[in-house]
C-alpha cells in the first residue's frame, strides 16, 4: 500500500508541476507568435510523439514480457517443491519424513524470509539459501541406502534440480530493471512531450489546462506501469507466494495417519 501512495502522490506531484509549467508559458509565451508557428509545432510535435509513443510501448512490452517470466519461473519452482513431496510417497516412513520437513522449511525461508528480501531489493536470504542446500544434501545422503533404488528417486533428483533452475530463474527476475539510462529517456521524454504542448495556441484555458493533464497523466501511469512490471516482486504488481503454501496443505496430509481399512461387511444369513 505505501507503494500505491508514493505512485498517486508522484501522479498528482507530477501534474501539478505539469500546469505550473502551462501556467507560466502561457504568461510568458506570446499567443500570437504561436498561432503564426502551429503548422510548424503541430508537425514536429506529431513526430515527437510518435517516436516516444513507439519507445514507451516497446519498454512496457518487454517489462511485460519480463514479469511473465518471474511469474513462471514462480509458478514452476512451487510446483517443484509440491512434487518433491508427491514423489517421497514410495520411501520408507523416516526418509519422507525428513523430505517433508526439508521441503516445508524450504517453502517457509522462501516466503517469510526471501519474499520480503526481494520485495526490498536485497540478495537472497541467507534461511533459504541453507534450506536449497540441505535439499541436496539430504537426497544425496537418501541416494546411498535403500531409498536410491525407489523408481522415484531418480524423478525427483531430476525435480530438484528444476527446482534449483526455478529458483534461479526468480532471484535472476527479482534483481533485473530497467537501467538508469531508460528511466532517463522515458522521464525526459515525457517531460519534453508534455512541454510541448504548451506551445499550441489554445485560446480558452481550462480547454489547454485539460489537454495537458490529460496528456500527463496518460504518460506517467504508463510509467508507473513500466516501473510495476519491472519490479515484480514489489508493490503493486507484486507476485504472490500462494503457490508455495500448496505445499502446507500436502504437508499436513502426509503427517496425518491413514485412513484405516473399513472391516470387510459380514454376509447376511
Amino acid at each position: 500500500m505505501a507503494q500505491i501512495a508514493w505512485d498517486v502522490v508522484s501522479l498528482l506531484g507530477t501534474i501539478g508541476l505539469a500546469l505550473l509549467g502551462l501556467a507560466v508559458a502561457r504568461r510568458v509565451l506570446p499567443r500570437q507568435s504561436l498561432r503564426r508557428q502551429t503548422d510548424v509545432v503541430s508537425a514536429v510535435y506529431a513526430a515527437l510523439g510518435v517516436v516516444y509513443g513507439v519507445i514507451l510501448g516497446g519498454v512496457v512490452v518487454a517489462a511485460w514480457n519480463d514479469y511473465q517470466a518471474a511469474e513462471a519461473a514462480t509458478e514452476a519452482e512451487s510446483a517443484a517443491l509440491v512434487n518433491l513431496l508427491r514423489l517421497s510417497y514410495p520411501f520408507p516412513a523416516s526418509a519422507q519424513t525428513q523430505v517433508r520437513d526439508a521441503v516445508v522449511a524450504y517453502a517457509d525461508a522462501v516466503i517469510h524470509d526471501e519474499w520480503p528480501a526481494m520485495e526490498d531489493g536485497h540478495p537472497p536470504a541467507p534461511s533459504a539459501v541453507a534450506a536449497a542446500e540441505n535439499l541436496y544434501r539430504l537426497y544425496g545422503n537418501l541416494g546411498l541406502g535403500p531409498v536410491g533404488r525407489i523408481p522415484t528417486y531418480d524423478a525427483a533428483l531430476s525435480g530438484l534440480d528444476d527446482l534449483d533452475d526455478a529458483r534461479g530463474a526468480r532471484l535472476l527476475a527479482s534483481a533485473q530493471g530497467l537501467p538508469v539510462g531508460f528511466w532517463l529517456v522515458l522521464d525526459i521524454g515525457g517531460a519534453v512531450v508534455v512541454g510541448f504542448a504548451y506551445l499550441f495556441a489554445v485560446e480558452d484555458r481550462t480547454t489547454h489546462a485539460v489537454l495537458v493533464v490529460a496528456l500527463t497523466t496518460t504518460i506517467v501511469l504508463f510509467l508507473i506501469l513500466v516501473r510495476g512490471l519491472s519490479q515484480p516482486f514489489a508493490e503493486p504488481l507484486q507476485i504472490g507466494t500462494r503457490g508455495y503454501t500448496r505445499v502446507y496443505d500436502l504437508a499436513a496430509v502426509m503427517r496425518s495417519p491413514s485412513p484405516s481399512p473399513a472391516p470387510a461387511a459380514t454376509p447376511m444369513p
